[in-house]
């Protein structure tokens, strides 16, 4: 060949504009990808979660609202039970929360849940609902609906505490889970084994963590007011969980 220069360059090019040409394709296919993933309501993420902050790094998670009324199906106290709860000036501690799951699963996105709310030593209500694995909407103060940051991983210090966080000498605690009046010694802190890689661990904190949000629970001063009761045996989703 009499320009073999030439011709080298030439096939330099057609690969560079092959190679520029199949980087394109996979990030317009990498784009529809994710953008199908978010109308779909599916995680897009690494490691199976979304990137933006908002849901949980639990297993599964869903749209719609994260507190969903059951009976009564216009909900009652437990949403915003505890906002401007007062410590100081109630110093037994009422009201209380006993938290039963009721159907469960590191599967399930949605948790049924039985809330025992005691408002006395002798008197309580039941209300149940669903806590659902989702984004937590908030309104900003121009008045817009926006998501919020995830919040299980700020929280997970209270969870998985081995004992409250807060004491107070005029309530007193059990060793056993119950649901009420006395809360659970450990109150979010399970004792489960985690032959599953941990995965119903993982969505049982983002469960927790959203209770805690929309109760209004604040552990520094309502350490003893909020605590898992317990868990349906028959209501475990998951094979693998005794």
């Amino acid at each position: 060949m009499k320009y073999p220069h030439v011709a080298a360059f030439a096939v330099l090019g057609l690969m560079a504009a092959a190679l520029t040409s199949q980087a394109q394709e996979s990030g317009f296919k990498g784009f529809l990808k994710r953008t199908a993933g978010a109308v779909m309501g599916q995680p897009t993420g690494a490691q199976g979660g979304p990137t933006n902050g908002t849901v949980s790094p639990g297993t599964t998670s869903t749209e719609g609202p994260v507190y969903r009324p059951v009976a009564p199906t216009s909900g009652a106290t437990f949403e915003g039970i505890f906002h401007g709860y007062a410590g100081a000036a109630n110093v037994e501690h009422f009201p209380r929360v006993a938290l039963t799951f009721v159907t469960y699963g590191a599967a399930e996105a949605c948790w049924r849940t039985k809330a025992t709310i005691w408002t006395s030593a002798t008197a309580h209500t039941e209300e149940t609902f669903d806590l659902c694995n989702g984004a937590l909407m908030m309104k900003d103060d121009l008045g817009r609906t926006t998501e919020q940051a995830d919040p299980t991983l700020s929280l997970m210090r209270v969870i998985d505490a081995r004992q409250y966080m807060a004491t107070n000498r005029f309530v007193t605690v059990v060793d056993e889970r119950t649901t009420g009046p006395n809360p659970a010694r450990v109150p979010f802190r399970l004792n489960i084994a985690t032959n599953d890689g941990g995965a119903f661990m993982r969505q049982y904190r983002s469960i927790i963590a959203r209770a805690m949000v929309v109760s209004g629970y604040n552990a520094g001063d309502q350490g003893q007011l909020m605590w898992v009761g317990g868990f349906d045996p028959a209501g475990n989703r998951d094979r693998h969980v005794d």
